[in-house]
């Protein structure tokens, strides 16, 4: 009860709720069992544990779930035909006996089932019916997916537009003309789909994907062959975009067209000023490397594997001077290295040093990062939580404590920060075992970094909702496939956590996925991110143009795999790379 009281995350709380009845159970206290599992029911009949207790209940004729619950259940749990029967039989008693929910439950229901004609009789009984009814929005909205669904593009779209003009202040408005644009951008019709964008960007600016309607607004155009249209809307564009990064993206597509229609000139000034919008970020970035002729590949140049060019050469003295030069001298009597009162006074601070004494790594990161997070503008905490995490091998707080520290720092000091901060942002830990792989795979040891930065920040105990695993972040069934092509017979998920499998096992994936497509970095990445038949598809689109590929990639997810890692390795280039 004390836990479940502090526990804030839905599906946690379930979690707890189960346990709890199931130490009733075990304790013979059947009725106080099935109270707290009918309390899961009703509160969380989404979670996979109110689908595993439901049985029992009706076992033991205690469940007291009604037919509008058990079906939520059902849907929840994938058993969308149970689902529909008893919504069915809810619905089929008359309008006094249900509500405006069991048509919805109902026209999802049927969607899964592919029966999509039915879900719109659902969703209009919906509408119709129950007028007054909050789902309304949602129900007009998903009338749209529906349609969208069966080929009926101009009947979506009309669907779509009119959720968002009889709903303008709901969420479902602002997706609804999102959609709109995609269905008509899906169909191949580039006119509309620009249009569409450029409406859903200028009704709702402030949209998550506002930014991105606007370019996708000039897109749909050069994807098709209207180059000139295409740079022209992005030239429209423009003036309505703040963001640098954003602005970039803009500038680098804008010169990518003038180069097609044959003006080097306008294109070269076009991705010079994209590197100069935003030069520590992707599109930039990728702008500098148009510029100069480079490619992201994952082979490794010449040198790559002397260990001495991965060693920490950075000066403390000069760090800490700069430090005082803009946070001020550290308080009297104290060195900038020694942890402050602020950091070993907290209770989570010694929590998290017993723990890294007990050698639990995982819960003494965990309750470190709390620390950090208590002190998280104190610049004399971060730079000492950096130092003193790193020397006991806390490794992901030690870095997130150094890029805190970067940007708690003005711009001007940003400028000119020492290599001993950059290196402690951008460290090289584990350098012996990556070389060793990287070398045996002729991989560039810096992409691998990159890498790791990005998968675990070198945690190597660290572990995602995916159980995907260690410094790499491999998931146990590519484990075991690594496993078998490498012959590994002593292999076992548990060892994923330990930092020499998990990086030879990385590497190998990595660099397979770099000889599957001939040393292209960013498909590679990509296909270690969401597999090689997803990359190959996305490749399939893009025709061998990197900048089109990452457009294509339909994900969010390996969109900002491949944007992170591109940012990181540039970073690592800049510190280890002559």
């Amino acid at each position: 009860d004390e836990i479940l009281a502090l526990a804030k995350n839905a599906l946690y709380r379930a979690e707890i709720t189960y346990q709890a009845g199931d130490a009733l159970r075990e304790a013979g206290r059947t009725a106080d069992s099935a109270a707290r599992w009918n309390e899961l029911v009703s509160t969380w009949p989404d979670s996979a544990r109110a689908a595993e207790v439901l049985p029992i209940l009706d076992e033991w004729g205690l469940a007291k779930a009604d037919a509008l619950t058990r079906a939520r259940v059902y849907y929840w749990a994938g058993r969308y035909s149970d689902a529909l029967s008893v919504l069915r039989s809810v619905i089929d008693a008359g309008p006094a006996q249900h509500g405006a929910d069991a048509h919805y439950y109902a026209a999802l229901a049927y969607r899964q089932l592919g029966q999509h004609q039915g879900s719109l009789r659902e969703l209009d009984a919906l509408i119709q019916g129950h007028p007054q009814s909050g789902l309304v929005p949602e129900a007009r909205y998903q009338r749209g997916e529906c349609l969208a669904l069966l080929g009926a593009v101009d009947a979506a779209v009309a669907a779509f537009r009119q959720c968002a003009a009889l709903h303008p202040q709901h969420q479902r408005a602002v997706d609804a003309l999102w959609r709109a644009a995609q269905v008509l951008d899906d169909s191949g019709r580039s006119w509309d789909a620009s249009a569409a964008y450029a409406q859903a960007a200028a009704t709702y600016p402030g949209a998550s994907y506002a930014a991105d309607a606007r370019f996708r607004a000039g897109f749909t155009h050069y994807l098709m062959g209207a180059v000139r249209t295409a740079l022209q809307v992005w030239a429209d564009m423009l003036p309505q975009e703040k963001d640098p990064a954003m602005r970039a993206r803009l500038l680098l597509w804008q010169g990518k067209a003038a180069s097609r229609l044959g003006d080097a000139g306008d294109a070269r000034q076009k991705l010079a000023q994209a590197a100069a919008e935003d030069p520590e970020g992707f599109w930039g970035l990728r702008a500098r490397d148009l510029l100069e002729g480079r490619t992201f590949s994952g082979q490794a140049p010449a040198g790559a594997f002397e260990p001495a060019l991965y060693q920490p050469r950075g000066s403390q003295p000069e760090a800490e001077s700069w430090l005082a030069g803009w946070a001020g001298a550290p308080a009297e009597g104290r060195k900038a290295s020694d942890l402050p009162p602020a950091v070993t006074d907290q209770q989570k601070f010694r929590e998290a040093v017993e723990l890294h004494s007990l050698g639990d790594g995982a819960a003494a990161t965990t309750a470190m990062r709390q620390v950090l997070a208590a002190c998280t503008d104190d610049p004399y905490a971060q730079y000492a939580l950096a130092l003193f995490c790193r020397n006991r091998g806390l490794y992901l707080p030690a870095t997130v404590a150094a890029r805190r520290l970067l940007a708690l720092a003005p711009a001007e000091a940003r400028e000119s920060t020492p290599r001993f901060i950059e290196e402690l942002a951008y460290p090289t830990y584990y350098a012996d075992l990556v070389l060793a792989e990287a070398q045996a795979t002729n991989t560039d040891p810096l992409l691998f970094f990159a890498l790791m930065y990005q998968e675990s920040t070198f945690n190597r105990d660290a572990t995602s909702y995916a159980d995907a695993r260690g410094l790499t972040q491999v998931i146990p069934s590519t484990g075991e496939y690594i496993a078998r092509q490498l012959g590994d017979s002593a292999y076992s998920p548990e060892k994923l956590w330990w930092p020499a499998v998990s990086v030879r096992y990385g590497m190998w994936y990595l660099s397979q996925g770099l000889r599957l497509f001939k040393d292209n970095a960013l498909v590679a990445l990509v296909a270690y991110n969401a597999g090689p038949r997803n990359a190959a598809n996305w490749a399939e689109l893009a025709f061998g143009d990197d900048d089109l590929f990452y457009e294509r990639v339909s994900s969010a997810q390996p969109r900002a795999y491949m944007r992170k890692i591109y940012e990181h390795r540039r970073q690592y280039e800049k510190l280890y790379r002559p």
